[in-house]
Formats: structure tokens, C-alpha cells, sequence
């Protein structure tokens, strides 16, 4: 029985990196299109006004992301 390998080393590695960048980008922009940055804190909200209740860390924002995919 022949059995044909595929002998680049680096395939799985750079295949692995591109899924990783791919992930990072698609957060980020999902982020930009649907949240707003407060400033220079670390928080997230659904719209501009402030006062709203509905702010989200950036880790939690990564959960409800990652729930959507």
C-alpha cells in the first residue's frame, strides 16, 4: 500500500496561525460593527449613550462572540 504524505513541515503551523488571525480580525470588526468603545476603559456599549446598563468587558464580548459562529 502507497501512502503519499505531505512533507511541508510548516503547513499545520501556518494553517493554524491564518485561523488564529482570521478569528482576531472577525472579533474585531464584529466589535466595531455592533459595540462602542468608552473611551480609554476597557468597556463596551450597545450604543453611545452612556447611561445604558449594557456594557460589556472585552472578554465577555469574546464570549457572546464566539456563541455566534
Amino acid at each position: 500500500m502507497n501512502v503519499l504524505k505531505y512533507n511541508d513541515s510548516n503547513y499545520r503551523e501556518k494553517q493554524e496561525q491564518k485561523e488564529k488571525e482570521d478569528f482576531a480580525i472577525g472579533f474585531a470588526e464584529w466589535c466595531a460593527d455592533n459595540y462602542f468603545r468608552m473611551g480609554n476603559t476597557s468597556f463596551w456599549a450597545e450604543s453611545m449613550d452612556w447611561d445604558n446598563d449594557n456594557k460589556f468587558t472585552t472578554k465577555e464580548l469574546l464570549e457572546i462572540y464566539k456563541k455566534t459562529l
